[in-house]
């Protein structure tokens, strides 16, 4: 399948000059509780297939050694349910994972770059099965960039990603499993504040808009797709 490139936003945590730059390893695990919306539209004639707003809990760790880091993160919903327009209030599954390699320069400039996954599942209540899939993932590119202020960092960036997408469907009348690729863009923004000489807390939002397109099926050929996410998080961390 051939990939095209979309923008999206790796969230401005700690791929900022506010990580370590010494020539000593920092080892920085976090714990995150947040806000999310998630739409799923057709961007033909518009109609929303399914909205949901929830709560959201993650976990990561960050290795840094002089100028590059390592981070690895997980999010999850937490108790999360989903409106198609029909039968509202029926169960929904939202996880994101990300693998990050980034480099930070004395400007304050951050590269970076990795692989990300994103999970959603529809769960009708009537069935003991998911009921859709969305699933997406591919690696990324981007730059970041960081303003250190009295208190803190702030940090803005946005990447580059090649994505692919697979749509599964269980509770229909012929059941399909369609791929596709998307293009999309991101904005996203950061504060991160130190308290101490080892922890620190970070808040960010972001918001993510994906258009999948040329979806390909032997049974079932959806419409264009368009994939928003808008998401506010508080993470807290700890420096070894």
């Amino acid at each position: 399948m051939n990939h095209k490139l979309l923008l999206s936003i790796i969230a401005a945590s700690i791929a900022s000059a506010s990580l370590n730059t010494s020539a000593d390893t920092l080892f920085r695990p976090r714990a995150s509780l947040g806000y999310s919306s998630y739409e799923l539209t057709l961007t033909d004639p518009g109609d929303t297939l399914s909205e949901s707003s929830y709560l959201k809990g993650g976990i990561g760790v960050t290795i840094a050694t002089g100028q590059l880091y390592f981070d690895l993160g997980f999010s999850n919903s937490l108790g999360a349910t989903y409106d198609e327009g029909v039968t509202p209030g029926e169960d929904f599954n939202r996880s994101d994972t990300t693998l990050t390699i980034g480099y930070v320069f004395s400007n304050n400039m951050t590269l970076f770059g990795g692989y990300k996954s994103g999970s959603s599942e529809f769960n009708n209540s009537s069935t003991s099965v998911s009921s859709t899939k969305f699933d997406a993932s591919g690696p990324y590119l981007g730059l970041g960039i960081g303003f250190p202020s009295s208190g803190g960092t702030w940090s803005f960036n946005a990447a580059i990603a090649a994505l692919s997408a697979e749509l599964t469907d269980n509770d229909t009348g012929i059941p399909f499993n369609a791929s596709a690729d998307a293009v999309g863009f991101g904005l996203g923004a950061g504060y991160s504040m130190p308290f101490g000489s080892t922890q620190g807390l970070s808040f960010k939002a972001n918001f993510q808009s994906y258009d999948y397109t040329d979806w390909e099926d032997p049974n079932y050929i959806p419409p264009d797709i368009q994939e928003s996410i808008f998401a506010m998080d508080v993470e807290y961390y700890y420096n070894f």
